[in-house]
């Protein structure tokens, strides 16, 4: 029973999504491995080849330390599974703890997205912050257990099923205002998968199934609600398809180790797309792929998501349907696997737990061995798991030290720092640049450098090439400087200051007619900014407008 406590428990504490609240519940967890022992042989041997490949993935990285805090999660998961699947007596609880955890993270998800506190949708994140798509996940894996334990001919006592029956409404209420797509998909997959291993799916009744719900699909796409419920109000912010297509093309980058767990970000970078939200195209970033197979392609590679998917599908022995609780158990990670498929839940620590505790627990009865770990392997565990969050909170430190230092020179050895831990951050490289140039007498050649590299690091952040056309400009390269500010506009055709330094170029050049026409069009689209969104910092200085020059 203890075992499950890190998965339910975490559910209650938003998911162990914090860093330090992460790090102490895997470390608690290493150490009661370390009193209590028993885990599962079986597993441990499973999850060792996954679990090596990360290393060396991290190692052959360029920034290891962005790796510390996902090589603390798996490393903690693995061990997670391994004290499941050596408990074959907890698929019962695990059942009445899913169905009670689930109907509280949906209690708490409607009143947070109930007004006037909030809205539905992007407010219903409840007790598993800050996206509402994870406390679906939750909702998903309880109603396809609760399907499969009232389709099951030896399901649970009268008494109990009219819970189940009490728990179903409930999910399906927040699943519904939630307007959950993927979810509504993965509950639906995890009910027929239920519903055919229950023997209850003849072939006649799924074909009616099937045009019943294609009626109804085809009624809903006609109607106002049908509209609502597909969130086609949010159309424009819908970008999964082009973040799975730049995710695919990052892990072709680098196919066989990948960038390095926890840091799909960098290689996203190389394949950012236009958004097509308001006037600017590479305002969207993601620090995920949206797909848990892609995000392991792209992180430690296409050896790296073999030996997960091994380490993860290893307990399941796909055997005629058995005890309710344990086909309750199967059936919740088919669902949330279906989910998984488009979209990161594995990132949060206690939604990876859930679905591989449903793994273990749905897996055939047969014997596992059980064996203690060698106490070297729990003391590196517990290492790992307590370095996890440091070095994040360590850049942190340096960030807010360099950031209040009035000297050029100590901020730029604070950001230095900061570079040698996550050598691969472009804002690092802006910030100091900008401290070179504060530098007394100004250092022109350690800026450039450090641009040239945020650009590279980068390469759809207009910034970087507006600010290397001021440093050539500064220097009286118009020239360079021409083309640096085009290279920007080609990126972001509404960068304010870049067109204005164009146009400076220009002037400078002798070419006052197409300078003139480049200032002619900065006004232009500068009264088409002046209502544009300034959510973030690439959106403020983009719209920026600095009208000084005037040729």
């Amino acid at each position: 029973m203890s075992a499950l406590a890190w998965a339910f428990g975490g559910l209650l504490l938003g998911g162990l999504r914090n860093p330090w609240l992460a790090a102490a519940a895997a470390a608690a967890l290493w150490a009661w491995t370390f009193l209590r022992g028993g885990a599962c042989r079986q597993t441990l041997l499973a999850w060792a080849p996954f679990l090596a490949w990360l290393l060396l993935s991290t190692l052959l990285s360029d920034q290891p330390w962005m790796s510390a805090a996902a090589d603390a999660r798996w490393a903690s998961l693995a061990l997670f599974a391994a004290l499941i699947c050596a408990r074959r007596d907890l698929a019962r609880p695990w059942f009445w703890l899913l169905l009670a955890c689930a109907s509280a993270v949906g209690v708490a998800a409607l009143w947070t997205g109930a007004p006037p506190r909030g809205h539905w949708l992007e407010t219903m994140t409840g007790l598993v912050p800050p996206y509402y798509n994870y406390t679906t996940f939750v909702l998903e894996a309880g109603t396809a257990a609760g399907a499969a334990a009232l389709l099951s001919r030896c399901g649970p006592p009268p008494r109990a099923r009219r819970a189940v029956w009490a728990a179903l409404a409930l999910f399906a209420v927040c699943l519904i205002l939630a307007r959950g797509r993927g979810a509504w998909i993965a509950a639906a997959v995890g009910v027929v998968f239920a519903a055919w291993r229950a023997g209850r799916l003849k072939a006649r009744r799924a074909a009616w199934g099937a045009a019943a719900a294609a009626v109804l699909a085809a009624a809903l796409a006609l109607s106002g609600a049908g509209a609502w419920m597909l969130k086609l109000d949010h159309a424009a912010a819908f970008k999964r398809l082009d973040i799975w297509r730049a995710s695919l093309e990052a892990a072709v980058d680098r196919p066989v180790f990948g960038w390095g767990p926890g840091n799909f970000e960098e290689g996203f970078r190389r394949h950012n797309f236009p958004s097509g939200m308001g006037f600017f195209n590479y305002q969207f970033s993601t620090p995920l792929a949206h797909s848990e197979p892609l995000n392991a392609a792209a992180e430690t590679g296409v050896v790296g998501l073999g030996l997960l998917l091994w380490a993860l599908l290893s307990p399941l022995r796909l055997e005629a349907p058995g005890e309710w609780e344990r086909e309750a158990a199967l059936c919740a990670a088919v669902a949330m696997g279906a989910h998984m498929m488009v979209d990161d839940f594995l990132q949060i620590p206690a939604l990876a737990m859930l679905f591989v505790s449903a793994l273990a627990l749905g897996a055939g009865p047969e014997r596992r061995e059980t064996a203690g770990w060698p106490l070297p392997a729990l003391v590196a565990g517990l290492a790992v798991a307590l370095l996890g969050p440091v070095p994040g909170a360590v850049a942190v430190r340096l960030d807010r030290a360099a950031a209040d230092a009035g000297d050029a020179g100590r901020r730029l050895d604070l950001l230095r720092g900061e570079e040698s831990i996550f050598p691969a951050q472009p804002s690092l490289r802006e910030a100091a640049a900008r401290a070179c140039l504060a530098l007394s007498p100004p250092d022109a050649g350690c800026a450039e450098r450090e641009l040239l590299r945020a650009r590279f690091l980068d390469p759809t952040d207009a910034i970087y090439p507006e600010l290397l056309a001021q440093l050539s400009a500064s220097g009286g390269r118009w020239d360079r400087a021409e083309e640096r500010a085009r290279a920007a506009l080609a990126l972001e055709p509404n960068y304010l200051d870049a067109r204005l330094l164009l146009a400076r170029a220009l002037e400078m050049q002798g070419r006052a007619g197409q300078a003139r026409e480049q200032l002619e069009q900065w006004r232009r689209r500068r009264d088409a900014l002046a209502g544009a969104s300034r959510a973030t910092g690439y959106e403020r200085t983009l719209a920026r407008a600095d009208a000084t020059f005037n040729p």
